[in-house]
């Protein structure tokens, strides 16, 4: 992986580097991502061999840092025992720097709002705009308040959408984008490439299983449209229980033919709510970075995924919200998670 030093108008500053010790980027879909990587301070670097102040005052001329592929802004320079360490985030975050000066209401689908947000608060940044692709949703208001991050603004309002945006440069041009991920699960339209990760296939390093009961309830009790109230209890402890009251205006004893049915309707809707509230099985791997499905080839981030645990039958279908490109000791290894919820990859850089 060869790294170039830009400066802010994104042109070269240096002969490529490919001397990194440790690089990482954190590529977010739905929030700015962000980079880390740990040069040799005195090898690779533009001006080899001269001393460190001399180094980094040269690397503090370089405002990006991109591999072709991705581009950041450098915000942090750590000289520590030989090393130099880089931090940024990814170039979403130019609109993380815009503020909405005044509260607005965006009407229209959210694809909409966000062109309108972004022709309001992003004027003087050098961005073209690239054909929209799709966003789906319905014509709704979208309200922004004075101070709000226009970059996290929209994120926001895209992920309800399960949309996202991205800042890109080719040419030395910025490039906005909104972007939509592809269903590659098994559910998926035919003729789409599938994306599943398995075991059984040997796409993975290691799969990571958790179990999340902080939404979930085992007793609810649910009132039907005569004030009747049932109790549905799966608690296998008193220690497990968790409870919940949920009314069900629209079953009515009248509509029935016996009491017994009437119950029989509101313990099953107990049920019902039981079964769509109840634990929540995330699961994680490290895909293996050579092998089907290749990222960028056959999957990218926001698309949706299959995930399949044979150890414990778990089968899901997520989209992949964040993953960690990471390359050390010249290898390159994908930490990708599925889920809203992202896991932060810790590493230990110096």
């Amino acid at each position: 992986m060869e790294l170039y030093f830009l400066d802010r108008n994104f042109t070269a500053i240096s002969l490529p580097v490919d001397t990194a010790v440790s690089v990482v980027w954190a590529l977010r879909y739905h929030e700015c991502g962000s980079f880390t990587v740990v040069l040799p301070l005195t090898e690779g670097m533009p001006g080899s061999g001269e001393n460190s102040a001399v180094l980094l005052a040269l690397a503090s001329q370089a405002v990006y840092l991109c591999d072709r592929e991705r581009c950041g802004r450098i915000e942090t320079l750590i000289c520590r025992d030989g090393l130099l360490q880089l931090e940024g985030r990814l170039l979403e975050c130019l609109l993380y720097d815009r503020v909405a000066s005044a509260d607005t209401v965006y009407s229209g689908t959210a694809a909409e709002a966000v062109m309108a947000a972004l022709g309001d608060w992003a004027e003087g940044l050098p961005l073209l705009v690239e054909d929209a692709m799709p966003v789906a949703g319905e014509t709704a208001q979208y309200s922004m308040k004075a101070g709000d991050r226009l970059g996290k603004w929209i994120h926001e309002t895209l992920a309800v959408s399960g949309a996202s945006y991205t800042i890109t440069m080719k040419d030395g041009r910025l490039f906005f984008a909104l972007v939509t991920g592809t269903d590659r699960s098994l559910d998926s339209e035919p003729g789409v490439n599938r994306a599943i990760f398995s075991e059984e296939f040997g796409n993975i390093a290691s799969l990571e299983e958790e179990l999340y009961r902080e939404d979930a309830y085992s007793r609810i009790y649910v009132e039907g449209g005569d004030g009747t109230v049932v109790t549905v209890d799966r608690a296998e402890t008193p220690e497990e229980r968790r409870e919940s009251y949920k009314k069900a205006a629209d079953l009515r004893p009248e509509d029935y033919d016996t009491n017994e049915a009437y119950l029989a309707a509101l313990t099953g809707r107990g049920e019902a709510l039981l079964d769509a509230a109840g634990a929540r099985y995330r699961l994680s791997c490290i895909a293996e970075y050579d092998v089907e499905p290749r990222f960028g080839t056959d999957y990218g981030l926001g698309d949706i995924c299959e995930i399949y645990s044979p150890a414990t039958a778990v089968r899901t279908a997520a989209r992949l919200t964040a993953l960690d490109v990471v390359q050390e000791g010249g290898m390159v290894r994908l930490y990708p998670c599925f889920g809203d919820s992202v896991i932060r990859l810790k590493t230990a850089l110096a």
